[in-house]
């Protein structure tokens, strides 16, 4: 058994600063063997996480007294990491870093650990380590992707190239070498805020003092939506977006994390219109970032609903939004919807496209109470064709829940309407109105042709394309 006796970790320390400081105090000259008989099997240095951590727990017992799951929830990146994985994946992370087969590491881990050669650091917090009378130590939060600023003291840290090697010793803390660079992003104006935003948001992750960050498609692709990046299709505008986060946060700083945007191959595209599998972290963190703050920047992206005889009452953010042709198009819930341009942050001519079943409701009860068309078109302040219309039941529109499963409804009508006319331009003079809510949210579920051959034709299309 090896005697290792570990001195107690500074709040915040990553495993391998406890490991360097033992090495450096009983003066460790063969690193390879000094690694392989504490971690158990051939070790190189990684400043994120490591492996064998049973192993490691037992050769430590008398000194730490901490269990291997304990090490990696303490001393390593894996509560951050955990994060954006299910429980499963998880727990299969936990499980390779407590009992790793030597020389084995899964193709998601190698992932993980990228760039494991570079550790960073912060000066000012040395030099408190120092003026406290304790050791300075590497940190944590210092070593999380993307973060290049200390969130103590808004200073930018430094990066230091370690190598890998097994025989290599491992980076000494609070020594300044020659070869340190500091990480410098364009520190001036908003973009500091921003790459502080991004600091303040992974250590919160680490530390798990907020929720977990989205890294469902449709749930990033609904935010985009709702910030103003909405196309038909219920797609997204992704080159926008990634133009956008390119100026955000500065192309220096997305250059110097090893996260530029490609035109051509864009992380961004990749996480909203795409099916990604990597591991990587980073891209989601950004991600939140830029769209919580897009969504706080740009009022117009969530427009209130001014239905006042809907269910939810007046001013209630609408839930659907998208661009086509210079032009937005919302829709609420409640079947009411408008459209409008952007001057600046402000919204400009507006339009109501669509006032929905809870208005024509409305009309109606006024109609039936005895009053005129004229009136009721005052009560309301629409046109006299509007009331028109509203009172002859053509512009209910989709009345729905919501807009996932009012998609899901049109189609399910417009398919039952289409067998029962025999086409689908009889269908639409049957109900217009239905027709126009199809072509207009979800042209997908329409068929060409007639009646039941058209839909089976239709079925037969989409089974083959699969």
């Amino acid at each position: 058994m090896m005697a290792v006796f570990l001195e107690q970790p500074q709040p915040d320390e990553t495993l391998f600063s406890l490991v360097e400081a033992y090495a450096r105090a009983t003066g460790v000259n063969r690193w390879a063997a000094f690694l392989h008989d504490l971690f158990g099997y051939r070790a190189s240095f990684c400043a994120s996480i490591s492996f064998n951590l049973d192993h490691f727990a037992s050769e430590t017992r008398d000194s730490l007294g901490m269990s291997g799951a304990a090490i990696a929830e303490n001393l390593t990146l894996y509560p951050y990491l955990k994060v954006f994985r299910g429980d499963e994946q998880a727990m299969s992370l936990l499980r390779e870093m407590l009992v790793l087969i030597p020389g084995l590491k899964s193709r998601a881990t190698l992932q993980l650990i990228q760039g494991s050669s570079v550790v960073r650091y912060c000066r000012i917090c040395w030099a408190e380590d120092r003026r406290d009378g304790s050791r300075p130590y590497w940190r944590r939060a210092h070593q999380l992707p993307g973060v290049v600023l200390c969130v103590h003291h808004n200073l930018f840290l430094y990066e230091r190239m370690t190598s890998i090697s097994r025989c290599a010793s491992w980076p000494v803390a609070g020594r300044c070498e020659v070869t340190d660079r500091r990480i410098d992003c364009d520190p001036r104006g908003s973009r500091r805020d921003r790459l502080l935003l991004v600091a303040e948001k992974s250590v919160s992750l680490l530390h798990e003092e907020c929720e977990r960050v989205e890294t469902s498609q449709e749930a990033l692709r609904g935010r985009a939506r709702a910030c103003g990046y909405g196309k038909g299709h219920w797609s997204v505008a992704a080159r926008t977006i990634s133009e956008d986060v390119s100026n955000f946060f500065g192309t220096k700083y997305l250059t110097a994390i090893r996260c530029p945007i490609d035109s051509t191959d864009s992380w961004v595209a990749g996480r909203l219109c795409a099916r990604r599998q990597s591991p990587a972290t980073l891209p989601y963190v950004l991600l939140d970032v830029f769209l919580s703050a897009q969504s706080i920047n740009k009022p117009w992206a969530r427009p209130r609903c001014l239905n006042r005889f809907a269910p939810h009452g007046e001013s209630h953010p609408m839930d659907w939004l998208e661009l086509r042709q210079g032009r937005y198009f919302a829709l609420c819930r409640c079947g009411y919807g408008i459209s409008f341009c952007v001057s600046g942050s402000d919204m400009v001519e507006r339009r109501v496209t669509q006032y929905g079943f809870y208005f024509s409701k409305e009309a109606r009860r006024l109609a039936d109470g005895g009053l005129s068309l004229r009136k009721v078109a005052s009560v309301l302040s629409v046109g006299n064709t509007t009331v028109r219309r509203l009172v002859g039941g053509d512009l209910d529109g989709p009345n729905c829940l919501a807009i996932a499963s009012c998609r899901q409804r049109l189609g399910q009508e417009w398919a039952v309407l289409v067998q029962e006319t025999g086409g689908a331009k009889a269908a639409s003079m049957v109900n217009p109105a239905l027709y126009e809510a199809l072509v207009r949210f979800a042209p997908e579920y329409m068929a060409g042709g007639r009646g039941l051959r058209s839909m089976e034709n239709l079925g037969k299309r989409q089974r083959s394309d699969l």
